[in-house]
């Protein structure tokens, strides 16, 4: 690996690290507010979501996990270089890309449309618990029922921990 390339690695591992950290810490609020809720509220029976509440629930992780493993796969990356798209290199120095060897190059172009999917599959994550609160509020479900939703996309979040060298490292053995 060339040093520049070393050098895009670091940076973006920073970022995405930080990204990482703030929307899996963003969830335990929601924890705290759940909590809460369930403390002043009068023990109501514990109710069962209708199914297009279970739905909507269900929708964002279905969405995540197939952006996970069909977006963000090393092939379909690897097919999005070789197809030439000239947006991503928009996004950074030219001069940077100039000095990196011609296949680095082309993995540094297809990190924003990386970056975009992982981003909103972490948002995607957090809607489930944002759901479990709004499910708390409307519907009235017990904290037990939030902690399906709670977990959930905390278990999400962390199966979707990012490995930028594996991944690269991937996509480099299936470009030319």
């Amino acid at each position: 690996m060339s040093k520049q390339f070393e050098k895009f690695i670091s940076q973006q591992k920073t970022m995405i690290y930080i990204l990482y950290a703030a929307l899996n810490f963003s969830l335990f609020p929601f924890l705290y507010i759940a909590y809460a809720d369930m403390l002043t509220r009068p023990q109501q029976p514990n109710s069962i979501l209708p199914f297009p509440f279970q739905l909507i629930g269900i929708l964002p992780a279905l969405v995540s996990i197939f952006m996970h493993y069909k977006m963000r796969s090393p092939q379909k990356l690897a097919l999005q270089i070789q197809d030439n798209t000239p947006w991503a290199s928009a996004h950074f120095n030219h001069e940077i890309l100039k000095e990196m060897p011609d296949k680095e190059a082309k993995l540094v172009t297809v990190f924003p449309r990386f970056m975009a999917s992982f981003t909103a599959s972490l948002a995607l994550n957090e809607s489930i618990v944002i759901f479990g609160i709004i499910a708390i509020t409307l519907d009235g479900i017990s904290y037990s029922q939030f902690l399906i939703s709670f977990f959930t996309g905390l278990t999400l979040n962390l199966l979707m921990f990012p490995n930028l060298e594996k991944l690269f490292n991937e996509i480099k053995l299936k470009i030319n």
